[in-house]
């Protein structure tokens, strides 16, 4: 799930892609502000059709809680 993450990430933000870890800050690290990340919702839904509520997603500080969510949310999918 992390890497469909990160080749999201990589449509959206110009960044190298060594940057991209689970611990990096999805605003200081990637200089997202809320309508990015709104928009990096919309982008996931679409591309791995796991629904993130702009709340649920303003609410991730890091990229690696945003992968547990999706990886979380897709598991409860698949039940």
């Amino acid at each position: 799930m992390f890497d469909k993450l990160k080749d999201i990430i990589l449509e959206y933000v110009d960044i190298d892609p060594e940057a991209i870890t689970e611990s990096a800050n999805l605003r200081s690290d990637f200089n997202l502000n809320s309508l990015d990340i709104i928009n990096l919702a919309v982008a996931i839904e679409d591309e791995l059709g796991v629904a993130v509520s702009d709340r649920k997603m303003a609410s991730f500080y890091t990229l690696g809680e945003v992968a547990d969510y999706l990886e979380s949310a897709a598991a409860k999918k698949q039940a």
